[in-house]
């Protein structure tokens, strides 16, 4: 119970990470793209 609940926070942390840098990196192409 206890492993499931840490394991179910550390893919919820990775997730919201990836859709951060994802989110970053987007930005950061279309601001070159525009230069």
């Amino acid at each position: 119970e206890e492993m499931g609940k840490a394991g179910r926070k550390k893919v919820l942390k990775n997730y919201t990470w990836n859709g951060i840098t994802s989110k970053i990196e987007v930005l950061y192409k279309s601001v070159i793209n525009n230069y």
